[in-house]
């Protein structure tokens, strides 16, 4: 699904955030 367009997108939909936040990635990823 958005995988396939690029792990950006999957951060996007967790973090709605215009700019990248301060905290790191969920460990999930």
């Amino acid at each position: 699904m958005e995988l396939g367009k690029g792990g950006g997108t999957f951060l996007k939909k967790s973090f709605p955030l215009p700019s990248p936040s301060p905290i790191p990635p969920s460990p999930k990823t």
